[in-house]
């Protein structure tokens, strides 16, 4: 990761985006505040 502050945003799956937040959080140490991590879709749904 680059030094200093750094901002996520992520936006993928419902299960994919918590685990993605999880790791950018635990692993890589960012700040609550600049990880945001949006489930626009979950898998197995469909819109009919």
């Amino acid at each position: 990761m680059p030094e200093g502050k750094l901002y996520a945003w992520v936006a993928t799956e419902s299960g994919l985006s918590r685990k993605v937040r999880r790791v950018l959080l635990d692993e890589f140490g960012l700040e609550d505040d600049f990880v945001k991590a949006a489930g626009y879709w979950k898998l197995g749904d469909t819109e009919e």
